[in-house]
């Protein structure tokens, strides 16, 4: 089985992909379907969920003949792929027991190799069905990972609702106080509403941190929220809705 990514853009969004998931797991389970490059994980506190979605059109080569599983430690995956320097393509071929990754050049720049031991990991996926939530919300990721940055200062636990035409986020604490942002619901680029439920979801801001540092995958992030549900936090990658990093996130619940 190989993968190749020639396009030097889509590589360099390949290498962020698994930067940040070192934050949630260890090893992960990667499922090589015959038209699709998927992985799913759980965070070692049960209360987030990570998807990464690669159709096969979105590599240059995707030549695999039957579903496959792999375990991969994420922390080596990602120190080899930290090493990768554009421009060079991004190959990866799987065999019985390991991995090879090659970056390559046509360039002056020295090309590399790299084998990667395979680790016996099993897990079954969760099934997450497609829901309608009771506040969806699209604005920029820039601007989404600066508030909870901002807003991680004065609190661990991130508060969102809507009132008279805002979203609200708010976060507190007995020692650094509060803040409060108001953001119009006319100056995101998106933001739907259910009237009829008065929504209300707290989470915690430690979380929402992890996953904003996928802000540069895509300019816009789209956040969807149901009162005691998880919330949905996901990057579209190159305006295919099938090509994506996705994140739920468990509500605090109030005693």
């Amino acid at each position: 089985m190989e993968i190749k990514i020639n396009d030097l853009q889509k590589a360099v969004v390949f290498v962020e992909l698994f930067q940040y998931l070192k934050q949630f797991v260890t090893i992960i389970s990667l499922t090589l379907k015959t038209d699709q490059f998927y992985i799913q994980g759980m965070d070692s506190s049960q209360i987030s969920i990570f998807e990464i979605s690669l159709m096969k059109d979105w590599f240059d080569e995707y030549n695999v003949e039957k579903d496959t599983v792999i375990g991969l430690n994420i922390n080596i995956f990602a120190k080899i792929l930290h090493i990768y320097n554009n421009p060079q393509t991004i190959s990866l071929i799987v065999n019985e027991e390991n991995m090879e990754i090659k970056f390559e050049s046509d360039t002056k720049d020295f090309n590399k190799e790299f084998i990667m031991p395979l680790v016996e990991y099993e897990t079954e996926y969760l099934t997450i069905p497609e829901k309608e939530y009771d506040m969806d919300i699209e604005m920029e990721s820039k601007k989404f990972k600066n508030f909870i940055d901002e807003l991680a200062i004065f609190g661990d636990v991130l508060t969102i609702k809507y009132e008279d035409d805002n979203v609200i986020l708010n976060s507190q604490s007995d020692t650094e106080g509060s803040m409060k942002l108001l953001m119009k619901a006319e100056d995101l680029e998106e933001c739907t509403i259910n009237e009829e439920v008065q929504t209300e979801c707290s989470f915690r801001i430690k979380y929402l941190q992890y996953m904003t540092q996928y802000y540069k995958l895509s300019k816009y992030v789209l956040l969807n929220f149901t009162n005691d549900t998880p919330m949905q936090c996901k990057y579209i990658l190159h305006e295919n809705i099938n090509n994506f990093i996705r994140f739920h996130l468990a509500p605090v619940i109030e005693d």
